[in-house]
């Protein structure tokens, strides 16, 4: 069960980068709900189970991990 609120659903973009695997890294330490959508694997290792390789450009592959994931935020 998630007991987290779906208040706290978020999907970062671009999440493999610099500032990316630092905010990935914020909000896990915060308990949130996390994805992270890079066509790069994230450069922390333990950021892998947060992570889906997906390019912004793939219209089709991105609307179907908003329609999975229903985050609250994008950043």
């Amino acid at each position: 069960m998630n007991t987290r609120s779906e208040e706290s659903k978020i999907l970062i973009t671009g999440g493999s980068g610099f500032i990316g695997t630092n905010l990935v890294e914020y909000y896990c330490s915060k308990n949130w709900d996390v994805i992270n959508i890079d066509k790069s694997p994230p450069r922390n290792p333990a950021h892998k189970q947060y992570w889906k390789e997906v390019n912004l450009l793939d219209n089709e592959a991105l609307t179907k991990i908003f329609q999975q994931f229903s985050p609250r935020y994008v950043l």
